[in-house]
């Protein structure tokens, strides 16, 4: 007649004990203890929040309100749950208030990997990957709609509700009238109107972004949101009149801005909350420097992802050790691409090493140390790569611009590759041969084409190679465009250039280059596939973090208990064999 164990109904190899086991390593009782003593209904524990949070990651539960209908139903979310049944405010806030501890779980499951020999510090990958953010890609204003939308709901909406509150607190009957209310947001629009913004002409190279697809349903969308204000949205029509539809068009206030300045004329109380997203999107673009932000979401940023289609969201990095594909460092940055984050990335990895291990600086320098750094094209800059060269911190290795194109080029199809293209040699200096005891550059026509002058730079020397002779060769007109009278070819040369290009050649270097994809990229595939967190489901920078670095807890994980469980099994049949 004794209750049964839950423990019997669950497979013995299944990862929530794993998942107990590691959480019950982290420390949670100075957050339990803040929550002693407090009015109302006794505080779940942290540990038992974390337990069921993680586990929803790794079954792809990402909802709070289908964790909370999971935990009551399924016995493995019972069972870690402790038969508790949080509800899904309880879970949204412990995410939003408490992302610390989801950093130290992450941290315990490097310690952990660490200890069972599972992680390899003597190479490292680091890679990033573009993440749609959780906001509408036409909720966009420029730095002149938010300046204009400020001064509207700030004279013409706010201040109408602050003096009425005064007239009632005053006990006032001539509380103001429909008609003045629409007068003062009337005169507030007129003023607007000449607030202008002057943009800075910057000369700036032109990148062909491919235009999204757009079917039937999607262009009569943008035909609606083309249409004045009048037709394009449902109104209040006692709040709204001709002369006020007609102000707000000249103010020339695109879809968004015209939806925003609605919700505050017909909710007034809500003009508040606007003019402190405002505030933030104003913020937002004096940080960034650009001319457009996303309303849902102002810290997300817009960048063409790997289909060169411009979406907005954020870049996310990751760094993996070569040995299992552990991950040992997250983060997620707002920048377009990857240029400045392969140093950022590193400090980061010896930080999380020094706080998951509890060793000193001194010795997680020591235990980095000659460590290789794969890192691609992408994380290619010349200040970063002469930095490491006169201090000699790593051995990165990174290829160049022709070495990853090479690269690519080997990965792709032999009908799509470049040397099978109908095209003869002699367009660019990667056909011809560098001579570098002469030097100078021998063309596929046997011309010489000598240095004929050197510029020297910060990090770089430009060499100039060029000849006269090409007006005779018979290769000109493959060789050379109509505008041309030689072909000239310039060098950005360095030793450091050198030195890193030549390490990426040697045999050993391509060895262990060659580790770098298959560790790394899956973490990113697994997230958007397995995962299925194809985009973020909260709004802002520090909430994206805390979902990577859940997702990186997740993955580390998972793949801790599968090399566990492979190791248990052959070790069961070398017991079997004997």
């Amino acid at each position: 007649m004794l209750p049964t164990d839950i423990r019997t109904m669950i497979p013995g190899d299944h990862v929530c004990f794993f998942i107990e086991k590691i959480v019950n390593c982290v420390d949670f009782s100075e957050i339990d203890f803040q929550y002693v003593d407090t009015p109302g209904q006794k505080a779940y524990p942290a540990a038992m929040l974390v337990r069921i949070i993680i586990l929803g990651t790794i079954y792809s539960i990402h909802s709070n309100r289908k964790l909370e209908r999971i935990v009551r139903e399924n016995i493995v979310f019972m069972y870690l749950a402790g038969f508790q049944t949080p509800v899904f405010s309880t879970i949204a806030a412990f995410k939003r208030d408490h992302q610390d501890l989801i950093e130290k779980v992450f941290l315990e499951t490097i310690n952990y990997g660490h200890n069972k020999y599972l992680i390899d510090l003597d190479s490292i990958s680091v890679d990033g990957s573009k993440t749609r953010a959780y906001a509408n890609k036409y909720n966009n204003l420029t730095n002149e709609d938010v300046l204009k939308l400020l001064h509207i709901i700030r004279k013409g909406i706010i201040t109408d509700v602050e003096e009425n509150k005064a007239l009632e607190n005053r006990q006032n009957k001539t509380i103001k009238n429909e008609e003045d209310k629409k007068e003062q947001i009337k005169e507030a629009l007129k003023e607007s109107r000449n607030i202008k913004v002057k943009q800075d002409e910057k000369p700036q190279t032109v990148k062909k972004i491919i235009p999204e697809e757009k079917d039937e349903k999607q262009k009569l969308l943008d035909d609606f949101r083309s249409k004045p204000m009048k037709n394009s949205m449902k109104h209040d029509e006692s709040k709204f009149d001709e002369e006020l539809y007609e102000l707000i068009d000249d103010n020339d206030l695109n879809f968004c801005g015209k939806q925003i300045l609605k919700q505050a004329i017909e909710h007034p109380e809500t003009a508040y909350k606007q003019v402190r997203k405002l505030e933030k999107c104003k913020e937002e673009l004096e940080k960034s420097g650009k001319n457009t932000v996303n309303y849902t979401d102002p810290e997300a940023r817009k960048s063409p992802n790997k289909e060169q289609v411009m979406q907005t969201g954020y870049n996310e990095q990751i760094v993996v050790d070569n040995k299992n594909g552990i991950i040992i460092a997250v983060d997620v940055t707002q920048d377009a691409n990857d240029q400045n984050q392969l140093l950022p990335m590193i400090e980061q990895t010896q930080n999380n090493l020094q706080e998951a291990l509890n060793i000193t600086t001194e010795e997680t320098e020591q235990l980095i140390h000659n460590m290789d750094i794969l890192a691609d094209n992408g994380y290619y800059k010349d200040e970063i790569v002469h930095k490491n060269y006169e201090e000699e911190h790593y051995n990165i290795l990174m290829p160049n611009r022709q070495q990853a194109s090479k690269q690519k080029d080997c990965l792709r199809r032999k009908s799509q590759r470049k040397q099978n293209h109908n095209k003869k040699d002699g367009f660019s200096k990667h056909n011809m041969i560098k001579d570098e005891e002469n030097y100078c550059y021998i063309c596929p026509e046997n011309k010489i084409l000598p240095v004929q002058q050197v510029y020297p730079g910060k990090y770089n020397d430009r060499i100039i190679y060029y000849t006269s002779e090409c007006s005779k060769c018979p290769s000109k007109d493959i060789c050379l465009t109509n505008k041309m009278t030689g072909k000239v070819i310039t060098d950005y040369t360095s030793e450091a250039k050198e030195l890193l290009a030549y390490n990426f050649e040697t045999p050993a270097g391509e060895k262990q280059y060659s580790k770098r994809m298959p560790m790394v990229e899956p973490r990113f595939a697994y997230n958007k596939y397995t995962l299925k967190y194809r985009q973020y489901h909260l709004i802002g920078l520090n909430n994206a973090k805390m979902q990577q670095t859940l997702m990186a807890t997740a993955q580390n994980i998972v793949k801790i208990h599968n090399i566990e469980l492979k190791e248990q099994q052959n070790n069961k049949t070398i017991i079997d064999l004997t």
